[in-house]
């Protein structure tokens, strides 16, 4: 798993990794050793892929000496009030440029996918009329009756296929910023261009 920290501005400090949450602490404790002091309330991201899945986990430093560690991101409190969780919190902008990077690449599918659907439509009407034009000279022509649908369908099929894999990339992107815990659903709107 890798493990990131931020400070509570949402400001790099470092990584390292881990094989277990568990060693979190203690992997943390030699982490801060070697750091500047940070200040009460950073947060440490922790983010594993295996096979097909991802897994992402958030943690707060509610204090650094002695270290305790909070699951989620905790806001630090006011004066006199009572510690509160947030719900969402600002993700770093590379989080936010990976998930609109994406999502030009599955909109790039789908506008190759309207273009050669449209290429295909013009090529087999070239193809049939070129056919129909020349078949009445030379009977070698007629094929391009029978050629130009198959064009035709055979360009259009490719491109229906680049468009529904567009389709489906932008979908899965969906899935995955609707659950990311590290969005505010206004920001879940925001990049799935629903605002």
């Amino acid at each position: 798993m890798r493990i990131t920290i931020f400070k509570p501005t949402d400001q790099y400090v470092g990584h390292f990794e881990i094989e277990t949450a568990a060693q979190l602490p203690e992997k943390l404790k030699k982490f801060l050793a070697s750091q500047p002091p940070l200040p009460a309330y950073s947060y440490v991201e922790g983010y594993s892929v295996s096979n097909l899945s991802a897994h992402s986990q958030i943690w707060t430093l509610v204090s650094i000496d002695p270290l305790v560690i909070q699951d989620g991101r905790v806001a630090k409190p006011k004066e006199g009030s009572p510690q509160t969780r947030v719900e969402a919190v600002a993700p770093s902008t590379p989080l936010i440029m990976r998930y609109a990077g994406a999502y030009k690449v599955g909109q790039l599918y789908v506008s190759v996918g309207d273009v050669a659907g449209k290429i295909g439509k013009v090529v087999g009407i070239l193809t049939i009329l070129i056919g129909i034009l020349f078949c009445a000279s030379d009977s070698r022509f007629l094929s391009l009756l029978i050629m130009g649908p198959l064009f035709w369908l055979l360009i259009w099929w490719a491109g229906l296929m680049t468009k529904a894999i567009g389709q489906m990339m932008m979908a899965q992107l969906d899935c995955a910023v609707n659950t990311s815990p590290f969005l505010s659903n206004e920001q879940r709107a925001e990049i799935m261009s629903i605002k």
